[in-house]
């Protein structure tokens, strides 16, 4: 059984190495590479291929956001899973709505992140609670919007 190949890409350090020593104790996970930046990350998956990119959005130079829609360029079958601090509207958004994303905030636990790796690498939806019930409210509001203008579309 082939390995579930991984880059980590995220400004911080300990971060990185935190979770590069969690998911070496997964048989069936390799962390291949390591990125601080978005820029720095998009060469990476040009060059090593990888299957799943562990990707935060706020970095310095190329943002996460913009570095997963270079990432969808050069190798559209790689998936993405974000994982970051910010739950706010507009990164959660484009990111799902524009490149199909899994989208985690850092307060998972280890085992929840070896999870939604195997999840998104499988090709099923992952999303932080927080996330999920953002993205239900947003549904509602379009659901209410919808029901008064029935003739509109979004």
């Amino acid at each position: 059984m082939s390995k579930i190949r991984i880059i980590l890409a995220d400004d911080h350090v300990i971060l990185r190495q935190g979770t590069r020593q969690l998911l070496e104790h997964e048989s069936d996970m390799d962390v291949v590479g390591e990125a601080s930046d978005g820029a720095e990350a998009v060469e990476l998956v040009s060059k090593l291929k990888p299957d799943v990119v562990i990707i935060d959005v706020a970095m310095p130079g190329m943002n996460g956001i913009e570095a997963t829609k270079k990432i969808k360029e050069i190798l559209p079958g790689t998936k993405i899973l974000v994982l970051t601090g910010y739950d706010y509207d507009e990164y959660i958004f484009s990111l799902l709505r524009d490149w199909r994303c899994g989208y985690l905030l850092k307060d998972v636990s280890g085992d929840e992140l070896v999870g939604s790796i195997r999840a998104v690498y499988n090709g099923e939806p992952v999303l932080h609670p927080t996330v999920m019930r953002k993205l239900m409210d947003r549904c509602q509001n379009y659901e209410s919007e919808t029901d008064r203008n029935p003739g509109r579309c979004a």
